[in-house]
């Protein structure tokens, strides 16, 4: 395929049809194919993008992901600094996979560098679910050896704070989450106290689950549990969307037999229509 036919069948979803010969020519095409994904990164705030460049920038992003596209991190970290909600262009853009996907896409493009991720979380302008994936990666970074304790831990101090700052009730409980899960158990103090100011909602963390910093810990964190990938396989990912799924073919309307005369008797099985018993 030449790049205009793969820019046009990127940019166009078609119902039980996904674009596996768009994708596998784009990733052999990868170097005339990148600078299309890297305009339409610049453009996304400047200009705004219309519905079929989002469809094109998001399979654009996947690729960027599985194809390791490491200096392209600082790029995506700008483009998603910024109001998630679905009906912002950023959650058009990113739709579902702003609570399923992206934090194994922050992971990946991160390659172990940590600084975009904690500009992100301080962010002021950055949505919630966009930081609570930032959250994921950048444990998942310490969890794969990529990032020192003491570095998360003086990050976590501030986000402390600055959640608190924000009300951020939902942040709060993510980060308490992930600090039960990894067994930090130095922070059970603060997070009670958050806890009891009513800073952390009961039906997401409990104060059980609290108070039992151990027995609660799922003692597996985000990479072993699976919740963050460490690689992408766009076409297998993209076979699981529900746009993509086999369309339900209609049975055939079988054509009326003029000879034929249809009663009541003829929709009854034989036995039936006789009365008689069902067999077994």
């Amino acid at each position: 395929m030449k790049l205009e036919q793969i820019i046009v069948r990127l940019s166009t979803i078609v119902k039980g049809k996904p674009p596996v010969d768009a994708i596998q020519a784009a990733k052999a095409n990868w170097q005339e194919f990148l600078p299309v994904i890297t305009k339409l990164m610049d453009k996304f705030h400047e200009e705004g993008l219309t519905e079929q460049e989002d469809n094109l920038l998001f399979i654009g992003i996947l690729l960027l992901v599985e194809m390791q596209q490491y200096d392209q991190f600082e790029a995506f970290i700008a483009l998603c600094d910024g109001d998630d909600e679905y009906a912002a262009p950023l959650g058009r853009l990113l739709g579902d996979s702003v609570t399923e996907g992206l934090s194994s896409y922050f992971y990946i493009l991160a390659n172990g560098r940590h600084q975009p991720l904690e500009q992100l979380l301080l962010s002021q302008t950055c949505g919630e679910y966009i930081r609570n994936s930032a959250l994921d990666a950048i444990f998942s970074q310490y969890e794969s050896g990529q990032l020192p304790k003491n570095t998360l831990t003086a990050l976590v101090d501030r986000l402390l704070v600055l959640y608190k700052e924000q009300d951020d009730f939902y942040l709060i409980g993510s980060l308490a989450d992930l600090l039960i899960n990894y067994q930090w158990q130095t922070y059970q103090g603060a997070i009670l106290a958050l806890h009891n100011e009513n800073y952390i909602e009961s039906f997401s963390l409990s104060i059980t689950s609290i108070e039992k910093w151990q027995a609660a810990g799922k003692n597996e964190g985000s990479l072993a549990s699976g919740l963050v990938k460490k690689e992408l396989d766009v076409i297998k990912d993209i076979k699981r969307w529900i746009c993509y799924q086999p369309v339900p073919q209609k049975p055939p309307v079988p054509k009326k037999d003029k000879n034929s005369h249809l009663t009541i008797k003829t929709l009854i099985p034989k036995h039936n229509a006789l009365g008689e018993k069902e067999p077994g």
